[in-house]
């Protein structure tokens, strides 16, 4: 049976929107050439919108079989098998994206050189599911 978790949105999430909203809006407002303001709120509108998107979008589905992410634009599969180490409460501070929706994540090492953090809602739920169909791999 398959199980969909909608990623968690933490603090890094809402700072991000905080900064964008709080700062970059005055910023706009009070620039003069009208031309340079469009440009302003084009990108501004951007780079709000790009994260609201995200968090909207980001799935995580455990099927049978496997792991499936999906994100705005990409889908990434994660065959069970091929799952090497799950580290359950992952400190790791690096972005692979764009936007970190949330600090609190699952790291998920697979194939030969595969890596990605996950941050589902429900992450004791989902670090559960992700061991119990991960046999092979070793837990941290």
């Amino acid at each position: 049976m398959d199980v969909s978790y909608s990623s968690k949105l933490g603090w890094s999430f809402w700072s991000y929107i905080i900064i964008m909203l709080v700062i970059l809006v005055p910023i706009t407002i009070f620039i003069k050439p009208i031309g340079i303001t469009i440009i302003f709120s084009i990108i501004l509108l951007v780079l709000t919108l790009y994260p609201v998107l995200l968090a909207i979008r980001t799935k995580y589905t455990f099927e049978d079989d496997k792991l499936v992410i999906r994100g705005i634009i990409r889908k990434k599969e994660i065959l069970y098998d091929s799952v090497k180490r799950i580290v359950e409460d992952s400190k790791d501070p690096v972005n692979y994206g764009l936007i970190v929706l949330s600090m609190d994540r699952i790291g998920i090492y697979y194939g030969k050189n595969g890596y990605t953090l996950i941050s589902p809602k429900e992450k004791k739920e989902a670090a559960r599911i992700l061991k119990s169909r991960c046999c092979d791999a070793k837990l941290n």
